[in-house]
């Protein structure tokens, strides 16, 4: 299938595929030993971080702030499991996507229509692109949990060391699992963090991976029934051949209808998922907003602010 691809296709899929190869997901490679066990290790790693980060808001030995932001994390994990499963689920229905991508990159165009085609995927590929660099951004950020700052800068080191003698050294993690994990030994702990690393990338992959996914598909759906109205709009009635590009045109459009069922079946639990994940977060985050803001603390709304958004 790859072969079949000319540079128009290649700009179109080439970052999907890449991403979603990471995960398993891509459906031109569905089938593979190889594209399976990667999903199944992704599946599995998400696992982990709902079980670990689940323990830790029911433990809440560090308040509520902690507890906020292992629940903050365990929900974004359940709707990364969820679209992992059904984009593997719905692989079929994908697959028809991605090879009517790469068929309709593969006809002859007038210059006309395929500039409308690379209009629509352009703004697919920067969205997409947009989505995945913000994604990894926020997965780095959690980088800083683990990061003492003031152990890097010597000046602060002397300046708080006698505060320090007496203060209890908390082990950081990069997610919230102080109470699941507590004190561990370096090796453990540094296998711990390599663990949370492979956590946060691959629930970060699998949602802007697929949201990204998602909205290049659609770009080119769009594309293609606004190449379909021009099709229609420049048939002239005099024409003889008039009945018969009719006809041609009206199956191309059944053929589009066809694809846009594909495309809903294939994404549509998965988009239900997040809207229902996203209205539970914004109801629960109301609590913890509440009582932080009469407590005059503004960092952890702030910051968790940004977090949902």
């Amino acid at each position: 299938m790859k072969e079949d691809w000319n540079d128009e296709s290649h700009y179109a899929l080439n970052v999907y595929e890449k991403v979603l190869g990471i995960i398993g997901v891509w459906p031109l490679n569905a089938g593979e030993f190889k594209s399976i066990a990667r999903c199944s290790l992704a599946i599995l790693i998400q696992i982990s971080t709902i079980g670990s980060l689940s323990l830790e808001a029911y433990r809440q030995c560090l308040g509520a702030e902690d507890m906020m932001e292992a629940f903050l994390m365990d929900l974004s994990s359940l709707v990364s499991l969820s679209k992992l499963f059904v984009i593997r689920l719905t692989w079929r229905h994908t697959y028809v996507l991605v090879t009517s991508v790469i068929d309709d990159w593969s006809v002859s165009r007038d210059t006309r229509q395929r500039e409308v085609m690379m209009r629509y995927t352009h703004v697919g590929r920067i969205v997409s692109l947009t989505m995945l660099y913000l994604g990894y951004a926020s997965g780095v950020s959690f980088l800083f949990n683990a990061v003492s700052f003031d152990s890097l800068i010597p000046w602060l080191n002397v300046s708080k060391a006698n505060d320090n003698d007496n203060d209890t050294v908390v082990t950081t993690y990069f997610l919230a699992t102080y109470c699941v994990f507590g004190s561990l030994p370096t090796t453990t702990y540094s296998c711990v963090l390599l663990l949370q690393v492979a956590q946060i990338f691959v629930n970060a992959t699998s949602h802007c991976g697929n949201d990204g996914f998602f909205f290049g598909l659609a770009m080119h759906l769009c594309g293609q029934f606004e190449i379909l109205q021009m099709d229609f709009a420049s048939i002239e009635v005099e024409e003889r051949t008039c009945k018969k590009r009719i006809r041609m045109l009206i199956g191309r459009h059944c053929h589009l209808i066809r694809l846009t069922d594909s495309f809903e079946y294939a994404f549509n639990m998965a988009i239900f998922t997040q809207v229902s994940m996203s209205v539970l977060l914004l109801c629960v985050e109301g609590i913890p907003f509440r009582y932080f803001f009469k407590l005059h603390t503004h960092t952890f709304p702030t910051i968790h602010t940004i977090t949902t958004i």
